[in-house]
């Protein structure tokens, strides 16, 4: 890009493709409109330029700062995002940094997300330190990441049903079904409760199994008494599927009291998400 191309857009009033900070220190800001960019058509930002007036107010580049900032920027999106980013000079003699995002859709993540903190590198992520956004309009929003990603056809699909109960006082002294995988492979799958007032030894290393059975039955034993009766409670598979993304299925189960004693009812609501993310690789 020429600076005049730059400053052509910069003056114009497409705001839909285009983004400006004011100073390389807002590295987590660009990082954002850039992972936004990325889940939607692509864009631009513009460092060095005021985001009120669009006036051209410059920054000291320097090569050191050029590429600290590009590292910067890096650690804060999952997984790599390939970036143009170059330095400009304009007519008024001040620098800015020119950041070209594309649009694109990683593998298997299907999305591009922005840390909440700086990501370290060859560490596994936790889905709670990772952010969604997609650009709409001139804003950037944040959105649902399974939402924007999709379903993939590498994905496990695991699915939970509760099929017995032992209704007691307080709580049901069991809960027992089944879970199976319809599709896929999941890893090191186990049962559990939320809130976590039942217990289970209830693990298999992989559905389906090596005899081709794709299910597996469960039963969570209360660990003891409470003194209140939830409302409800999650029945949650946790597992992980053949790229190392830890995924967690759950279904809602109602607590009905009758009389003095409790029982359970599966609820319609279920739910599957990734809430793991494999090693971000070095660049």
């Amino acid at each position: 890009m020429t600076p005049e191309q730059a400053e052509a857009i910069i003056a114009s009033d497409e705001r839909q493709r285009v983004e400006f900070k004011k100073s390389l220190a807002l590295v987590k800001d660009c990082a954002k409109a850039a992972v936004a960019f990325a889940n939607a058509g692509g864009g631009l930002i513009f460092v060095g330029v005021d985001d009120g007036t669009r006036d051209i107010v410059g920054i000291d580049v320097g090569k050191f700062n050029r590429e600290r900032f590009a590292n910067d920027i890096e650690s804060y999106i999952y997984p790599h995002l390939p970036l143009f980013i170059e330095d400009l000079t304009c007519s008024n003699g001040r620098q800015i940094v020119a950041v070209e995002v594309p649009a694109d859709s990683p593998p298997l993540v299907g999305a591009y997300l922005l840390g909440t903190d700086k990501l370290q590198p060859n560490q596994r992520v936790d889905a709670s330190r990772l952010q969604a956004f997609r650009r709409v309009g001139r804003t950037s929003q944040k959105v649902d990441f399974m939402w924007l990603r999709g379903a993939q056809a590498s994905d496990p699909r695991v699915l939970i049903s509760v099929t017995g109960r032992k209704a007691a006082p307080i709580l049901p002294a069991s809960i027992g079904g089944v879970v199976w995988v319809e599709s896929g492979t999941a890893h090191d799958v186990s049962i559990k409760a939320d809130p976590d007032v039942y217990s289970s030894g209830h693990n298999a290393l992989v559905l389906p199994r090596s005899d081709r059975v794709h299910s597996m039955g469960f039963d969570l034993e209360v660990r003891g008494s409470t003194a209140s009766t939830p409302e409800s409670l999650w029945i949650k598979a946790c597992y992980r599927d053949d790229w190392g993304f830890g995924w967690e299925a759950k279904r809602l189960v109602q607590l009905i009291p009758e009389g003095d004693i409790v029982s359970a009812e599966a609820g319609v609501e279920f739910e599957r998400r990734i809430v793991a993310f494999p090693l971000k690789l070095s660049t």
